[in-house]
């Protein structure tokens, strides 16, 4: 039974329905509004909206992806294969140039704490997202990147385009990328050399980046200022176990509390599994969440990786996670 539910076809439906529902930035809007309501931060943050970038290059080689830490963190914005691709409901200012974009809206992203994620379209439909804050006061800007290693366009895309653009126009002092405001990179883990981020489960990625991102967000909200060692924590959890994470944390609670969302994402879930209620739609996800991501507590497909694996931990039963995630 929990081999069967943990390759189903209509759980993966069930998930893919709520990732289409995710991206639409009319309900990204919704969520994070109400959570920056209900930690009464209005007074001091705002929500600038999700800018849309289009990535119109070849595909990523592999020598643009192998560069030494020196390299990655001098890495430039090609500038010519980017354009901002949509107009922000949130800003006034539109340029298809990321560094005019930036540079029109400097006054409104200056006025409080600015939350904000970036979502870049590359190779046709595929997407990706990286969260973003910015300190006016202190003139600091923060990234969440969930995909690092796994979905290449975050750090090679989004994340030297956006910290460029506002070091150009004088939002930030420094354009350099570092592990201290570009956060994602997962040390408790490696894998074949490499660090990856809260995406990868062992042997490859989950497809939330637009869930990660508003995770990050809205648990950003509940901590003190500027202070997001919460991602650490959530780094010690085991890879194979994050998927838990934020499906009962982030997904199951949206699904339950947004209604318009709700109807949305029932509405794509009729279409693409078959018409389920909400009760149906949360007994299942849930049932997959615990049996394949929680009890079965073995690295899934471990016979595959050939390579050495480094700081390998024993997974940790759900009352471990959760003191890890209030920590």
């Amino acid at each position: 039974m929990e081999q069967d539910i943990c390759k189903s076809r209509e759980i993966s439906g069930l998930l893919q329905s709520f990732i289409y529902a995710a991206n639409d930035p009319k309900d990204r809007n919704t969520i994070i509004n109400y959570y920056i309501n209900l930690t009464n931060s209005s007074k001091t943050h705002q929500w600038l909206g999700t800018w849309h970038l289009e990535y119109s290059g070849k595909p990523l080689t592999q020598n643009q992806l192998s560069q030494t830490k020196q390299q990655q963190s001098k890495r430039k914005c090609l500038q010519h294969l980017i354009k901002v691709s949509e107009s922000v409901p949130e800003l006034s200012g539109f340029s298809d140039k990321i560094n005019e974009f930036v540079e029109k809206n400097k006054n409104s992203i200056q006025r409080k704490i600015s939350l904000f994620t970036v979502c870049v379209t590359y190779e046709g439909n595929s997407v990706h997202f990286v969260s973003y804050i910015y300190y006016p006061s202190e003139g600091k800007l923060i990234s969440f990147d969930p995909g690092v290693e796994v979905y290449h366009h975050g750090q090679k895309t989004i994340v030297p385009c956006i910290r460029q653009a506002f070091h150009k126009c004088g939002l930030i002092s420094n354009a350099q990328s570092n592990q201290n405001v570009d956060l994602g990179r997962c040390t408790d883990f490696e894998f074949c050399g490499k660090i990856y981020g809260v995406q990868f489960n062992g042997t490859n990625q989950d497809a939330f980046c637009q869930s990660w991102t508003l995770f990050f967000l809205i648990r950003s909200l509940f901590t003190t200022h500027n202070d997001h060692s919460f991602v650490s924590n959530w780094c010690k959890i085991s890879p194979v176990q994050r998927e838990f994470l934020i499906i009962i944390y982030f997904i199951i609670p949206s699904l339950s509390h947004f209604e318009e969302f709700r109807l949305k994402y029932l509405d794509i879930v009729k279409n693409h599994v078959g018409e389920m209620n909400l009760v149906e739609v949360l007994d299942k996800i849930y049932d997959y969440a615990t049996k394949c991501h929680l009890a079965s507590c073995k690295t899934p497909n471990s016979q595959k990786i050939s390579c050495q694996r480094q700081k390998k931990t024993k997974n940790i039963d759900l009352q471990q996670i959760l003191k890890i995630i209030s920590g």
